[in-house]
């Protein structure tokens, strides 16, 4: 009796098919819990980077170890991963001390470092908070789950602690060609001022001015009844206008900041009456032990080969940051 020649074939398709599944199986084990722990070890390391600046952030006035940890602490839990937010253990993942550069490393604080540091580890192993990564066709070969972890570390100076009071002045280009990033430059502001209200000290103040080739001008008008006219306000407010230091968007800023959104950025780049604008201010309103820092924000000027007033208010930048440079304010 003759076997079917047929039949041995049925039966070798039978097993290139099985054989092929499970090659197919082994190839989504790899994408889909490979991709799984890529994912989680970038989001890690965008946590590690925040949490060890935050650190770092609260270290600014004093060596004080409980508070920088507590701020590593919490703004790892403000994030999640794997829909669960980002616990870290104190004791393991958060060093405190100075940090030794030559060896990339925290090491115990003394009055003789300069430097505070603050570094930080978010784990994802069996032995953290968090747990493993899980995964899913891995474990039909018999892997259940995967291990990574993230460090950060960021520096900061005390080494003139506690800090001067600070005069911040935000000179803000609002000329036509920063019309696509007006909207992110001014929620960017709100969250200075936040920032600026978050630790805050006695003596700190805060000012806004917008310039495109003068001091901006809102496009909403106000009725002047003395003059029985409508006039336009300039956008620009000294140090002091904006206060700092109680809700995080005080009632002025919350003003100011809904009409620079509904403002048009327009005209030309000239930042240098805005930056002798904000000297004057300085002068007149700084304090006398206060640092005094401009924060300029613009998409720059043209280079090389321009029409002449465009030179000129190139020229005109430069001499007014020396004026700054001058009467010791930072840009």
């Amino acid at each position: 009796m003759r076997r079917s020649k047929g039949g041995e074939r049925r039966g070798m398709i039978i097993v290139i098919v099985l054989g092929g599944l499970v090659a197919l199986l082994g190839m989504m084990a790899l994408v889909v819990d490979l991709g799984m722990v890529i994912i989680v070890k970038a989001q890690a390391q965008a946590v590690a980077d925040a949490s060890a600046l935050a650190a770092a952030a609260a270290l600014r006035d004093g060596m004080d170890e409980a508070v920088a940890i507590q701020a590593a602490l919490d703004i790892a839990a403000a994030n999640e991963i794997l829909c669960e937010p980002v616990l870290l253990d104190p004791s393991v993942d958060i060093e405190v001390g100075a940090w030794d550069a030559a060896n990339e490393q925290i090491i115990p604080w003394s009055p003789a470092f300069t430097f505070a540091a603050a570094q930080v580890t978010v784990r994802y192993t069996q032995d953290s908070p968090n747990g493993p990564v899980p995964v899913y066709f891995g474990r039909v070969f018999g892997r259940e789950f995967a291990e990574t972890s993230r460090s950060a570390a960021a520096t900061v100076g005390i080494g003139d602690f506690p800090r001067k009071p600070l005069d911040l002045m935000n000179v803000q280009d609002a000329s036509g060609s920063f019309m696509d990033e007006w909207l992110h430059a001014m929620n960017a502001h709100c969250g200075l001022v936040d920032l600026v209200n978050t630790i805050s000290r006695e003596g700190d103040t805060i000012g806004f001015v917008a310039f495109n080739e003068g001091i901006k001008q809102t496009t909403q008008t106000v009725y002047w009844p003395i003059y029985e006219e409508w006039i336009y306000l300039p956008l620009a407010f000294g140090l002091t206008e904006l206060p700092v230091g109680d809700e995080p968007l005080s009632e002025a800023m919350a003003y100011v900041h809904e009409i620079l959104l509904n403002d048009t950025p327009q005209g030309w780049t000239n930042p240098g009456i805005a930056i002798n604008w904000a000297v004057d201010n300085f002068l007149a309103n700084g304090g006398e032990a206060s640092e005094w820092v401009i924060l300029l924000v613009s998409d720059g000027m043209p280079c090389g080969s321009t029409d002449a007033i465009t030179q000129q208010y190139r020229q005109d930048g430069i001499d007014a940051a020396d004026r700054a440079a001058a009467e010791g304010i930072r840009i």
